[in-house]
């Protein structure tokens, strides 16, 4: 698992408990009616985990794949310029005066 997922993971899991813990009344949060939004944030970091986990095998086949893309694009420059004569450097001006 990468950072991001881990992080995730553990902001789902720590607003899961403590929004179960407020809504069944394990914890007294009478005179606080916002920590009943724990629950949904849990959630919510929940299914973004779960999408970040699905997505991490193919997001890291992506830039293997950009990344092979990007040497033989360098690769093909490299042989291009290589294969091209100078270009012919054009005279003085002052070399063409007629005498």
């Amino acid at each position: 698992m990468t950072k991001m997922t881990k992080i995730l993971l553990l902001l789902s899991l720590a607003g899961l408990v403590s929004g179960l813990l407020f809504v069944s009344g394990g914890l007294n949060s009478s005179g606080v009616v916002a920590l009943h939004v724990l629950l949904p944030m849990g959630a919510i970091f929940f299914g973004l985990f779960l999408l970040s986990k699905v997505l991490e095998k193919e997001t890291a086949l992506y830039d293997e794949e950009q990344l092979t893309h990007l040497k033989a694009a360098t690769n093909d420059q490299k042989s291009a310029a290589a294969s091209l004569k100078p270009a012919a450097v054009p005279p003085a001006p002052g070399a063409l005066r007629a005498h």
